[in-house]
């Protein structure tokens, strides 16, 4: 039984990668935002994917960071040439942006060229570059470009800004992408910056006590530094690694039942504002299969939660609005890819759904009821006994009983 469930959400897996990786080949090879590149022999993606997105022409870096992602991971027949394509659009955005905007040159060039000092895009396009085989292009030097702005515009020696220009201290989502990417990229500044993250995940969940920890954007954002530590490739701290998951999942489980990310802000200078969006359940279906596969990853929160998506042509999340972004479902696609290598060697435990459904009947509002007539009927019974018997001795498993149920109450609340 296990096995026959755990071959069949691998080939839902694999189905719906290739569907995505189908989206994006036809959104970089069809959409308007590409049509105006052809003469460039160059070829982007903007912020959506499928159904009216191919009629839009906008593009950027994040989508077309995604795109390169799963190209480079799909392998499909015509992955080759579009990834040829894309890194010729990267190598020359700037000159390509400005010469298709003839009458806004000068705010196509400042548009570019905040992009380019975005650590976060940097961070992105540079993981998705470490993920192309051997053969397709050379990626070289635009890898040594990009990492040598991440290297050279580390912060007191731990990590990054949003911006590789500006003169802020580091901050824990853009240190985690780039971590990600220079190690990716065999790139031994990364440790650092890797230790760094260590630090303040390890102060946060495993030196604090569990209830002073809050459901807000830090802990989504320790979701993402977590993930960046755990499938970086670089030295790591494992030992402690358990235990913060074990505290984030705790805290995060119960938002699990509802399709959610988060809008995270922040700013150049301090004068324009960005936006990215963080899929942060994806992150923790991925560590959940990393850390506790037999009793978090197999348990019906996640499977509910995996069933869901994969039922679904493309992930949307509805707070966010109905159109399909590039990006959430490029990590949707690294993450069920993980899962896919996981599922090769593991076995779905069906002890961890069975958990669950337990978990659920135990603080189910009927049987904390029923909890409670028991003890009511155990202490008139207990009453009654002491005021016809008047020992002790007879009534002590009745007092016994009377116990174990109070204890039965005191987990129902929790």
């Amino acid at each position: 039984m296990a096995i026959s469930k755990t071959t069949e959400l691998r080939k839902r897996i694999v189905s719906t990668k290739e569907h995505i990786a189908k989206l994006f080949v036809d959104q970089c090879q069809n959409g308007a935002q590409t049509k105006c590149l052809e003469s460039y022999e160059a070829a982007a993606c903007g912020q959506f994917i499928g159904g009216n997105a191919k009629n839009s022409k906008q593009r950027g870096l994040h989508g077309t960071a995604a795109a390169l992602l799963v190209l480079a991971e799909a392998n499909l027949p015509d992955s080759r040439e579009l990834i040829q394509k894309i890194i010729n659009y990267l190598e020359k955005q700037e000159e390509i942006e400005v010469s298709l905007q003839e009458k806004t040159k000068q705010k196509a060039r400042q548009k570019c060229d905040l992009d380019a000092k975005n650590t976060i895009k940097i961070s992105e396009i540079l993981y998705a570059l470490s993920l192309i085989g051997p053969g397709v292009q050379s990626t070289e030097s635009l890898v040594k470009k990009l990492a040598e702005q991440l290297v050279g515009s580390i912060r007191e020696r731990k990590g990054w800004s949003y911006f590789v220009d500006d003169n802020e201290g580091p901050e824990l989502l853009p240190t985690a992408y780039a971590v990600l990417a220079l190690s990716a990229n065999g790139y031994s500044e990364a440790e650092n910056a890797l230790k760094y993250l260590v630090e303040v995940l390890e102060k946060r969940y495993v030196k604090n006590k569990t209830e002073q920890i809050k459901i807000d954007a830090d802990i989504i954002v320790d979701v993402v530094c977590l993930y960046a530590v755990t499938f970086a490739k670089a030295e790591k701290r494992n030992d402690i690694f358990k235990t913060v998951f074990k505290v984030i999942w705790q805290k995060l489980k119960p938002l699990l039942s509802e399709p959610l990310e988060q809008n995270i802000e922040y700013s150049h200078k301090k004068q324009e504002n960005c936006y990215v969006r963080i899929p942060w359940q994806l992150y923790l279906i991925a560590l959940s299969a990393h850390y506790d596969f037999n009793w978090a990853f197999s348990g019906s929160t996640i499977q509910r939660k995996l069933d869901n998506i994969l039922k679904t042509d493309a992930l949307i999340y509805p707070h966010s609005g109905r159109m399909v972004s590039s990006r959430t479902n490029s990590i949707l696609f690294e993450v069920l890819s993980i899962l896919e290598g996981k599922l090769v060697h593991k076995n779905i435990f069906w002890l961890g759904e069975v958990k669950d459904m337990a978990a659920g009947i135990i603080r189910h509002k009927y049987t904390r009821w029923i909890a409670r007539i028991l003890f009511f009927g155990l202490t008139v019974i207990i009453v009654y006994k002491w005021c016809c018997v008047g020992t002790i001795t007879e009534i002590v498993p009745d007092v016994l009983g009377a116990v174990w149920v109070s204890l039965l109450m005191i987990t129902f609340k929790k």
